[in-house]
């Protein structure tokens, strides 16, 4: 017996229909529920000592031996703001730049002759003084000495006298006036503002050179 003919309409109705049905019935959810309900109930596993390892750059001993020494010793984990900053409690004295030049040119010449002198005196000695700068050269006088050299210089954009010292190193000097100056400004001396010491202290430790003693016979 023959198929009744379909109309074209019916036929794609139908089509559509199929294609519907195998769709749904062929796809799979990604994750189930139970799958998912399984997820929430497992235990979280913490991770191990050797993942744990793997991002330490220090043993655990060695950081806690550092952090015991850091807590018995807390001066050295913080310094004292003492430790940057000047010491001494003297101040520079108030002076016009003639006034600098003036006290500055009188106590390098006054420092060049007592040099010049020593000069005379000893061998190892060489002194050379040209545009306010005065050089002293110690030549070594016994074996395995060391030469050494002082510069001496003035500094006028800042009133000072700066040293040079193989021993002891760079350092400025200010002019401050004596305890209980009249305020003329003559009566003073050339102080290291960082920790209070005077010019002539070094010239004298380092030099074996009392120029304290020459301004009192001047």
């Amino acid at each position: 017996m023959p198929r009744p003919a379909i109309s074209a309409p019916s036929r794609i109705v139908r089509r559509l229909a199929s294609t519907t049905t195998t769709t749904t019935t062929s796809t799979q959810p990604l994750f189930s529920r139970s799958a998912c309900r399984q997820c929430l109930r497992a235990p979280l596993v913490a991770p191990s000592a050797t993942s744990r390892r793997i991002f330490s750059s220090t043993a655990p001993a060695a950081f806690r031996q550092s952090v015991a020494r850091l807590a018995q010793s807390p001066q050295a984990a913080s310094p004292s703001v003492s430790a940057y900053t000047p010491q001494s409690t003297a101040e520079p004295a108030a002076m016009t730049e003639s006034e600098y030049h003036v006290l500055a040119d009188e106590y390098l010449d006054r420092l060049l002759v007592r040099l010049e002198d020593m000069q005379d005196a000893r061998e190892d000695v060489d002194v050379e003084y040209a545009s306010g700068v005065l050089t002293l050269a110690f030549s070594p006088n016994e074996a395995g000495a060391r030469p050494r050299t002082y510069v001496i210089n003035k500094q006028p954009p800042n009133k000072q006298i700066w040293l040079s010292s193989p021993i002891s190193g760079p350092k400025r000097y200010d002019w401050v006036l004596d305890v209980g100056a009249s305020g003329d400004g003559a009566s003073g001396q050339w102080i290291y503002l960082k920790d209070g010491s005077a010019l002539n202290d070094l010239l004298r430790e380092e030099m074996d050179l009392d120029l304290d003693a020459e301004w009192e016979e001047a």
